[in-house]
């Protein structure tokens, strides 16, 4: 025999029932990394509480650490997922403000952004999956990237793209006063110099242009480098160093900004 179901309960629960099939299930959002792949002369990064730590190869920086390059002295980064590779000329300062990636059914979709505060930044970044966003902040503005080779010198405001495309938002400073927001697209063989200030004629016409022969040779070779920072290091790990006393049968461990007191 054959039941009948009726009522607005035995619908409720069928609407219940396909709701719960239809709600999308979201990805795990996972926290990326920058693993120092090569380095020349000294780089120290700073923790989110100021403490300075020397970089070796293998060393692991995390968002929210600043890195520093010393005089004459190079690093390379790399950066799996929101990469893959980064590196920095000497006298740069870098801050990893976000580095977070997940997967999707369109691939793996990807959040990077970087403060270069001071020097200069080397980039290769792989084609990014829809809704995925690669940033570089400068003092002249935010280079969104898009899948390219690049370098972005923050002392000269200057921008050179070898492949891809990387759009520039610019906030302007005006001789007159005030300031003017304007969006700039870098194509492949293209740079952008970016005047500190200036009228508002020059603002309007400003454009990238080709960079024929203004990016050396040497610049070329470090973006060929990155590009082999495709793998990453085997047996990598990140190590932390503590200070610790002891008291008759306690350890007293010091940790800033905090510290602990073991006791039996």
């Amino acid at each position: 025999m054959v039941k009948k179901i009726s009522g607005f309960p035995a619908l409720s629960c069928l609407a219940a029932g396909l709701l719960l099939v239809a709600l999308p299930t979201h990805a795990e959002v996972k926290q990326g990394a920058a693993v120092v792949k090569t380095l020349t002369g000294t780089a120290s990064s700073v923790d989110a509480f100021g403490f300075s730590h020397p970089l070796r190869i293998g060393s692991v920086v995390k968002p929210g650490e600043t890195v520093q390059t010393g005089a004459n002295s190079t690093v390379d980064f790399f950066l799996d997922q929101n990469g893959p590779g980064i590196g920095l000329n000497p006298q740069s300062t870098l801050r990893f403000d976000q580095l977070t990636y997940e997967q999707s059914a369109l691939g793996t979709v990807i959040a990077t952004r970087l403060d270069l505060r001071q020097g200069a930044l080397f980039g290769t970044v792989k084609k990014l999956a829809a809704g995925s966003r690669f940033e570089v902040k400068t003092p002249q503005g935010v280079a969104t990237v898009r899948g390219t080779e690049f370098y972005i010198d923050a002392q000269q405001g200057t921008l050179y793209v070898v492949t891809g495309t990387v759009l520039v938002h610019l906030v302007l400073n005006l001789d007159t006063g005030g300031t003017l927001n304007k969006d700039v697209s870098v194509g492949s063989g293209q740079y952008l110099s970016i005047p500190k200030a200036g009228s508002m004629q020059l603002w309007n016409n400003l454009a990238a242009t080709p960079f024929s022969s203004k990016i050396t040779a040497t610049s070329l070779a470090r973006l060929a480098t990155l590009g082999q920072l495709m793998g990453p290091l085997s047996g990598t790990s990140a190590t932390e160093v503590f200070g610790a006393s002891t008291a008759g049968n306690s350890v007293h461990i010091d940790k800033p900004p905090t510290s602990i007191t073991v006791s039996p």
